[in-house]
């Protein structure tokens, strides 16, 4: 149930950085503050609504790393979010999506979870599979500083990703999630504060961007109580691939052959991690 409720999220995942990039490109679209905020806007109306279904149901055990998570995930949506404004939808996923490799490495250290040599050999077909599609992609532009915040997005997802493993052992996915949404807000707001003079266009997109994120995040999150980081590393990869294939119909970006390759390499590696194979520690 854990790695179907993360491949779902991971679907999402690149729905909603599809959804964020169209909203940018609209007229009179949201720079990549704008529609952070709005992200985290609509996650807090959520959770507000959760909070009135099922009274005390958030707790704060653990303020302290629950302030991590928060400013260092919303921080790093930020960063992702800027980059989704600047370069294509895929090659923003694809960077973003790094996380999942540097937190495996991260969790070896700090949490001292040890993947298999399937779960190894699985993250290598998709490290593998994003290098086809990043080095094949159809830029029009060299690397500059959209990859640049894609990249350092990952390395704070990454940081988060261990923060909400360890906060799974005694706090639920909505407390995680506010403490998210809460952190975001903060980061967030000193970069939203330009006119927010918008076309109902634009504010559809981004409001249907929020809401894929919402389920994206709090499956993810969920999903994290029952499985390792190196297992969800694993089913991760397969957000740059989602994104890449929701484009197509959705920005008009078409890939070429390269690209294809390399998605049916995550495909394949996601396919090998999905079944259980990391030790407990």
């Amino acid at each position: 149930m854990a790695r179907a409720q993360l491949l779902a999220a991971t679907v999402l995942s690149g729905l909603m950085a599809v959804l964020a990039r169209l909203a940018t490109l609209a007229s009179g679209g949201f720079s990549g503050g704008q529609n952070t905020v709005v992200r985290f806007a609509v996650g807090l109306a959520c959770c507000a609504a959760y909070v009135a279904v099922r009274p005390g149901s958030f707790r704060l055990n653990r303020p302290g790393l629950l302030a991590t998570r928060g400013l260092v995930g919303g921080t790093a949506v930020l960063l992702y979010f800027w980059a989704l404004s600047r370069i294509p939808a895929g090659d923003a996923t694809l960077l973003n999506s790094l996380f999942p490799l540097i937190a495996t490495v991260m969790a070896i250290a700090v949490l001292r979870e040890r993947p298999t040599a399937r779960v190894v050999l699985a993250l290598a077909i998709t490290a593998l599979g994003m290098a086809m599609v990043l080095g094949a992609g159809t830029r029009a532009a060299p690397l500059g500083l959209g990859h640049l915040a894609g990249f350092a997005s990952a390395w704070l997802s990454a940081t988060a990703m261990l923060s909400i493993r360890a906060l799974r052992v005694d706090h639920n996915a909505a407390t995680i999630f506010a403490a998210f949404c809460l952190g975001g807000l903060v980061a967030a707001a000193p970069f939203a504060l330009q006119p927010w003079q918008h076309s109902v266009e634009a504010w559809a997109l981004a409001t249907a961007s929020a809401l894929a994120g919402v389920a994206s995040h709090l499956w993810m999150t969920h999903s994290l109580g029952a499985l390792t980081v190196p297992e969800a590393a694993v089913l991760q990869q397969l957000a740059p691939a989602a994104s890449y294939l929701w484009a197509i119909p959705l920005l008009g970006e078409t890939p070429r052959w390269p690209e294809l390759l390399g998605v049916a390499a995550v495909t394949l590696g996601v396919a090998l991690g999905a079944v259980r194979t990391a030790r407990r520690p």
